[in-house]
Parts: structure tokens; C-alpha cells; sequence
């Protein structure tokens, strides 16, 4: 066992000091203190994040803001169909409100024309039309808070109906992935 003796020497009568002090326990303490200290400090290192300011002189260009189809559904008469490059319009164009409802007792509204008028901005307009580009074009539904659900969906899913080939898929895939944008 790991002890030390203690022995008490000098000229008093009394009975000599003679105990012994376990060693163990407190190697055990410090070994655990020191893989405690160890594992700490190994977690707060890798617990950094690198971040670095680069400035656009120092050879990294900003990346250039992509060409975005906003479609403004707040109007009761018409959808607004606008083609911007960051807060910059390229085009602009309004597609009345023209409901056709699904099924003979259905409520369930659907937007032909403006499907038909988002192919045709998708086919002169859209950023990713080529078969080799697996990018989507951006589109961004703009709806009031009482627009309800019903009208939502239809916009959606107008927005879309343009289909693409990519290469590597047989089936076509929607031309559009949509945000919302709501005030």
C-alpha cells in the first residue's frame, strides 16, 4: 500500500506519533483532476469557430444576386408577376384573377391562365431552363393575412406547373422552389 510513517522525535514523554496517511484516494483524485483538465480543455478547442471578414479586395468576389419571380396575390383583381435581380425590376406583368373550381360541389379554386402566364415568364425568363443546370428558379408568393389557404395552394401550385427535364431524371421536376413573403 502506498502509506508514509509519520514519527514524532524530541525530548517530551509521551508516547511517539506513529500514524500513516493513505496515499491512494488521493492519486485517484488527482488522476481524475487531470483527465477532467485534459477533456475540458480538448471541448473548449474545438468549440471555437474560425471567422474571418473577407473583403472584396482580397480576391473573393460577393456572390451576384439570382433573378427572382414575385408573385403579389394582394390584389382581389389580379396576380402581379414581377421579375427582380436583387431590389431591381426586370419585368413586370398583371394576370387577372380568373377562378376555375374544381369538381361540381367543390370550393377548391385553381388559376389556370396564371399557370399558363408563369410558363411563359419561366421559358423567356428563367435563370436554370438548361438540362445540364440541377439549380431551381426562385419564386416568392406574396399574400395578404386574410388571403385564405384554398387560395394559397392554387397560387403554389400554378407557380408550379412549369416542368423541366434534369439530366439524370426521367420524370420532369417543377421549374420553381417557393418561398412566402406575407405583411
Amino acid at each position: 500500500m502506498g502509506t508514509v510513517a509519520v514519527e514524532q522525535s524530541g525530548g517530551s514523554h509521551r508516547r511517539s506519533l506513529d500514524s500513516e496517511v493513505n496515499l491512494i484516494p488521493m492519486i485517484d483524485l488527482f488522476v481524475c483532476c487531470i483527465a477532467f483538465l485534459l477533456i475540458t480543455a480538448v471541448w473548449s478547442h474545438t468549440s471555437r469557430i474560425e471567422a474571418r471578414a473577407d473583403e472584396p479586395g482580397n480576391g473573393v468576389r460577393p456572390s451576384e444576386p439570382e433573378k427572382v419571380l414575385h408573385v403579389d396575390m394582394r390584389n382581389d383583381q389580379s396576380f402581379k408577376l414581377t421579375w427582380q435581380v436583387g431590389s431591381t425590376v426586370m419585368s413586370s406583368t398583371y394576370v387577372p384573377k380568373q377562378v376555375l373550381q374544381v369538381g361540381p360541389e367543390s370550393n377548391v379554386p385553381r388559376y389556370p391562365d396564371l399557370a399558363k402566364r408563369i410558363e411563359e415568364e419561366w421559358a423567356s425568363q428563367g435563370n436554370h431552363r438548361n438540362a445540364n443546370d440541377r439549380g431551381l428558379d426562385h419564386a416568392v408568393v406574396h399574400t395578404g393575412t386574410t388571403t385564405s389557404f384554398e387560395e394559397i395552394v392554387a397560387a403554389i401550385d400554378a407557380i408550379y406547373a412549369p416542368k423541366r427535364r434534369v439530366d439524370g431524371s426521367t420524370e420532369p421536376v417543377a421549374a420553381f422552389r417557393v418561398g412566402f413573403a406575407t405583411d
